[in-house]
Formats: C-alpha cells, structure tokens, sequence
C-alpha cells in the first residue's frame, strides 16, 4: 500500500469521525475494497505503523487544507 493510499484512509476516516486504527482499517476494508485493491494484501498492524510513520505528513496536509478553507480557529 502506498504512502498517498494510507495518508488518502487516514484524512478520510477522521473527516468521517473513525478514531480507531482499527476502525478505520475496517471500514474501508469492507465498504471500499474496489478503489484500494491493496488493502486485502496489507494487514491491519502493517498498515497501523505505516500511519504512525506518516503522521508528520499527514498534520502537513491538514494545516494546508485548512488554510484553503479560511476557517477560523
């Protein structure tokens, strides 16, 4: 599974409220198969730490979509 695919899950399902690792992993593995064909070969743990290794990134992403919203925090 690729870096932009777990980042793609991770923003995904906490835009959605999914707040378990878990939970997110499930969801997608279940609802959504068809557009990431690599979940089925990447187990859950697998892709947990790929998150955790990513999160600098995926903080990154936040900040700049957050500022092209121009919501106020």
């Amino acid at each position: 599974m690729s870096d932009s695919e777990v980042i793609t899950l991770v923003i995904v399902g906490e835009f959605l409220g999914i707040d378990t690792d878990k939970g997110l992993y499930l969801f997608f593995k279940h609802h959504y198969v068809d557009w990431f064909l690599t979940t089925l070969n990447i187990h859950r743990t697998t892709f947990t730490r790929k998150a955790a290794n990513l999160w600098k990134v995926k903080k990154e992403i936040w900040q700049k979509l957050l500022e092209q919203m121009h919501i106020d925090r």
